[in-house]
């Protein structure tokens, strides 16, 4: 884990960093760092702003009111990473973040280097499980839903292969589950090794509902040369998956799980499980399973336009029907 250290360079901070603060967060387990250390080509602001972004610790020194560790902590603050303050006087903290628990250390007491020592080491790992800094300001914790990868975009997680994104339908599936929604084939794998617990959910109120292609579409038939497989051999699967959605009802004397039909190219893969969406292409000459897949949050900007589009192309007659 990296540390970077925030602190004024001069007499006695040097000393402080060198023979203190360094070898103490270093035991650690830290790779500790300073501006000065850096030995670069760049500008030093762009080493320091580099740092900052890498760093899993900051430790702040805002001993003397220093302009530039002031600088470099809002920094930190805007990128809410977890710092630790330390300062020699309470007065030297500006009023925008007195609020925040700060270490003072007081050179003059004879046993002040220990007691330094003890309080870093104390700090660091309440610190370290945190969310980040412990600095709340809404407006800035709604700029981050609202603009970052994950609240915007909604991007959790890619996987280079559906294989590596069953493990995590595989982890997510263990929960108890309310809506499952599904675009795909004949999802014969799920079917095969989750029959018993998708019979368990659907009885403790799991709705199930699935989109595929018409078994006898010729744009099935394409993607079956798509994949080089036998012809007939996905269409097979989507006519088991037909049965085994009517034995399903049939045996509950319900319909929770509803299958529809379209009759058009192939969609993207679809899975959403509650507050989790998963999504990915069908690629030519690829087969599905080995197709870069992504976990969506339902609560984003994509991943709500994913369950918006669901539920259209669901609901229109025109695009789709149940099954006979």
């Amino acid at each position: 884990m990296n540390c970077f250290v925030i602190m004024p360079f001069s007499n006695p901070y040097n000393d402080y960093y060198t023979k203190i603060i360094k070898p103490t967060i270093e035991e650690q387990g830290f790779k500790v760092q300073r501006a000065d250390e850096i030995f670069s080509n760049g500008s030093i602001i762009e080493d320091v702003y580099s740092k900052i972004i890498d760093a899993d610790l900051i430790i702040a020194d805002v001993s003397g009111k220093n302009p530039n560790v002031n600088y470099e902590l809002g920094v930190a603050h805007a990128l809410k990473k977890r710092v630790i303050i330390i300062s020699r006087n309470l007065d030297d903290i500006p009023f925008d973040y007195k609020h925040i628990r700060t270490i003072i250390y007081n050179h003059e007491n004879y046993d002040w280097v220990e007691k330094l020592k003890t309080s870093l080491v104390e700090t660091i790992l309440p610190t370290m499980l945190s969310d980040y800094s412990g600095i709340k300001i809404e407006s800035l914790d709604n700029f981050y839903k609202n603009f970052s990868p994950e609240g915007m975009h909604g991007f959790k997680r890619v996987f280079k292969s559906r294989q590596e994104m069953n493990l995590r339908l595989d982890e997510l599936w263990r929960k108890e589950s309310n809506q499952l929604d599904i675009i795909a084939f004949g999802l014969k794998s799920f079917r095969d090794s989750q029959h018993e617990s998708i019979v368990e959910k659907i009885q403790k109120g799991l709705k199930l509902r699935i989109l595929t292609i018409d078994p006898k579409s010729l744009f099935l038939k394409q993607r079956e040369k798509d994949e080089s497989l036998i012809e007939g051999s996905i269409a097979k699967t989507i006519e088991d998956l037909s049965k085994w959605s009517k034995s399903i009802n049939n045996s509950m004397c319900n319909d929770s799980v509803t299958l529809k039909f379209y009759n058009t190219l192939p969609l993207d893969f679809y899975w959403r499980q509650d507050s989790s969406i998963f999504i990915g292409p069908y690629l030519y000459g690829i087969g599905s399973q080995q197709t870069v897949s992504y976990e969506l949050d339902l609560n984003s900007q994509v991943g709500a336009f994913y369950q918006n589009y669901y539920e259209r192309i669901f609901n229109n007659k025109e695009f789709c029907c149940e099954q006979n």
